[in-house]
């Protein structure tokens, strides 16, 4: 018996330190999220991008913005970093001023809302949302039934000289503007004008996981400990019953 003791008291600690790290993982990712979300919602309110930015990016500049009696529109130039590596997107944000059309649901095929890059040196178009395998058979006008707005980012490699053309729900352009778009090599390039992302301190500061993640912990492991006592204590019950029998049948 006091073997297994040993054994499940060593099990239950693995199991316990697993839990832990799952519930440190499941929480993180569900703060990120609701900052995020909580993000978005401040941009769409005050019409400010920035916060929303600082949050995802190394650093950004805004390169034009323009509204009209229907929307809002703002360009920037991100530097962000996908895995190990550091990229330049260009990003197009699109805010509703007023009610308009706009896809209600994900797979809403009558969406034609779509951006389309041209370079004016080559006069070649560099990006079509329609030739995009990240947009297949997402409606993009979603974007405002979820946060309020929504937004285009793809990645750059070189300096263009860029015509932008957006169109809405109902296929019709929203936006034609031209915008250059400089390359930066960063970090070897110094960034310049370029605001800079959240560090890391103050994105420790933003999320304040120990406060926020501390309620989960304490209600996951007190769930695994009632359960882990209640489970051992009842194979103990009954592997000491069987060898109190064995031993009967023995004497017998």
């Amino acid at each position: 018996m006091k073997r297994f003791l040993i054994i499940y008291a060593i099990f239950s600690l693995v199991l316990l330190v697993f839990i832990y790290f799952f519930t440190l993982i499941q929480e993180t990712n569900k703060r990120t999220l609701a900052v995020y979300y909580e993000l978005a919602e401040e941009a769409f309110e005050t019409g400010e991008l920035d916060l929303f930015l600082k949050y995802q990016s190394i650093a950004f500049q805004q390169l034009h913005t323009e509204t009209d009696v229907d929307y809002t529109f703002h360009v920037y130039h991100v530097i962000a970093q996908l895995d190990d590596a550091y990229v330049n997107q260009f990003s197009v944000f699109v805010m509703p001023k007023r009610a308009v059309n706009y896809a209600t649901h994900v797979r809403d095929s009558a969406d034609r809302t779509r951006m389309t890059l041209t370079d004016l040196v080559s006069d070649d178009v560099v990006y079509a949302t329609e030739d995009d395998p990240e947009y297949a058979g997402y409606a993009i006008s979603y974007g405002i039934e979820v946060i309020g707005f929504y937004f285009y980012a793809l990645t750059l490699s070189e300096s263009l000289m860029l015509r932008i053309e957006l169109y809405d729900y109902d296929d019709q352009v929203i936006f034609d503007q031209i915008v250059d778009f400089v390359y930066i090599d960063y970090p070897e390039d110094d960034p310049g004008t370029l605001t800079m992302g959240y560090t890391r301190h103050e994105l420790e500061i933003l999320l304040d996981l120990p406060t926020t993640m501390q309620p989960a912990l304490i209600q996951n492991i007190t769930l695994f400990l009632i359960v882990d006592i209640f489970i051992g204590g009842v194979i103990y019950y009954i592997l000491k019953h069987k060898r109190e029998s064995a031993s009967q049948a023995k004497e017998n």
